[in-house]
């Protein structure tokens, strides 16, 4: 049983559904860390507010043609509602400053929070971040899904 627990952007959700990447490109590494992370029962960091922004991100996806290798949304779904594969820390303590953009700072503090693997490939972001010493301070590991995808199948 796995041992890791990964946050993933809203976006990866996109990119896993579509078989791409942020440019467009074919990559079909979202879709297989979201596969690695079902198969080898690592959990999700999730909570009420993150929860509402992937139904939402699944519910748009419905009307957008997916890759043909496997139904990402159902998967995440399955996950989402599957308690054992569901990481919801106890307590809030982050509170991040308004350095952080107000779209991600929720994702960030709960990576924080959850002691999550923040999966990204909102490369700005994770320069912000570095440049405010989260990444150090908080010990908040960022992972592209390609490099993710490696370390949800190992384990």
């Amino acid at each position: 049983m796995g041992n890791l627990r990964f946050l993933l952007d809203e976006n990866l959700l996109y990119e896993a559904h579509a078989g791409v990447n942020e440019k467009g490109r074919e990559d079909y590494s979202a879709g297989r860390l979201v596969l690695a992370i079902a198969d080898k029962c690592h959990k999700i960091a999730l909570d009420n507010e993150l929860r509402k922004r992937y139904q939402s991100k699944l519910k748009e996806l419905e009307s957008v043609r997916g890759q043909a290798a496997v139904n990402v949304s159902k998967v995440l779904n399955l996950i989402m509602r599957n308690s054992g594969k569901v990481y919801v820390p106890l307590s809030r303590t982050t509170h991040l400053s308004g350095d952080v953009p107000d779209d991600d700072r929720p994702l960030v503090e709960l990576a924080i929070d959850a002691r999550a693997l923040f999966i990204t490939t909102d490369d700005r972001l994770i320069s912000r971040l570095g440049k405010l010493s989260i990444l150090t301070k908080h010990r908040l590991e960022v992972l592209r899904p390609e490099d993710a995808v490696g370390r949800a199948s190992a384990d």
